[in-house]
């Protein structure tokens, strides 16, 4: 059976609020559906669980912690991202990905800079889990 994890990614500039753990509020695209049939997907690459399986029991000696993911690099320049919306007096950018046969996604950010007011979601495609 195929499993998708897919997450969406929406950066709205907004008032200012700060960037918090868990989200008191939901994005954008809670209720405006729109920004998510026009988000490209961002698909990352399919593992090979058995491979990994492998390598994991070849090299698990005791001494090393074990794996907990396989990093992919993925580069986004939001500036120029196609995908911009406007929302009333809001622009919004969503970014949907998708990892097929993923036990869950997790992110890290560098070089990132988010203006005073913008806010940055990440959340799973049925909003049971929402950072923001």
């Amino acid at each position: 059976m195929k499993k998708t994890q897919v997450l969406a990614v929406t950066l709205a500039t907004l008032l200012t609020i700060p960037i918090v753990l868990e989200a008191k509020e939901l994005p954008l695209s809670h209720n405006h559906k729109v920004l998510l049939t026009h988000s490209k997907a961002i698909n990352l690459p399919k593992l090979n669980k058995q491979q990994l399986t492998e390598e994991d029991h070849i090299n698990d000696t005791g001494r090393l912690p074990y794996r907990f993911a396989v990093p992919t690099v993925h580069q986004v320049d939001i500036a120029r991202a196609n995908n911009w919306q406007k929302v009333g007096d809001k622009d919004a950018l969503t970014l949907k990905v998708e990892g097929e046969d993923s036990s869950s996604l997790s992110f890290g950010f560098s070089n990132m800079f988010l203006p005073k007011g913008a806010k940055l979601y990440i959340y799973s495609q049925d909003y049971s889990q929402v950072l923001g």
